[in-house]
């Protein structure tokens, strides 16, 4: 790759952002009508990346402030639901619905909210996650089941 310039260094992911894992719901706390708060599921990541705004709610007294969500955060998929990996790693910035007044929302179990140790980072993290998905995908599993073990 050449000279590192002057001021720059070699870090890795782990070094930039933490990764928590979202909200073990149960199906009696998902609605498809806003009872509560926004909930933030697979269904708002585009197939390749980007958030979708088609919302789902969440109402539980089960969620902790781990599970939070805010509008501009980074998030990647850590669960699969299409055959040929078209979800898996890949991220999004969330946005929440434009008449939704709450600061927070609620993501699933099947996002990790990627939350980088200084905020200039998010925008690269979120460049790198695109364009390096397939490869991102082994760090990122030893990074989670470091975290949480071996639950992909």
């Amino acid at each position: 790759m050449g000279e590192i310039p002057e001021g720059w260094g070699v870090k890795s992911i782990s070094e930039l952002a933490d990764f928590v894992k979202g909200f073990s719901y149960k199906g009696s706390e998902k609605f498809t009508e806003p009872p509560s708060k926004v909930f933030v599921t697979l269904n708002n990541v585009y197939e390749g990346g980007g958030f979708k705004p088609e919302y789902a709610w969440i109402q539980s007294d089960r969620t902790k402030e781990r599970h939070l969500v805010r509008e501009g955060d980074l998030i990647i998929l850590n669960t699969e639901q299409t055959k040929d990996r078209r979800l898996l790693g890949f991220p999004a910035i969330v946005y929440f619905p434009h008449n939704y007044r709450d600061e927070t929302g609620v993501f699933s179990h099947h996002i990790t909210k990627v939350t980088p140790f200084d905020d200039r980072y998010k925008n690269y993290l979120h460049f790198h996650l695109y364009f390096t998905q397939i490869e991102t995908l082994s760090f990122y599993r030893i990074i989670l089941a470091q975290s949480f073990g071996d639950w992909m």
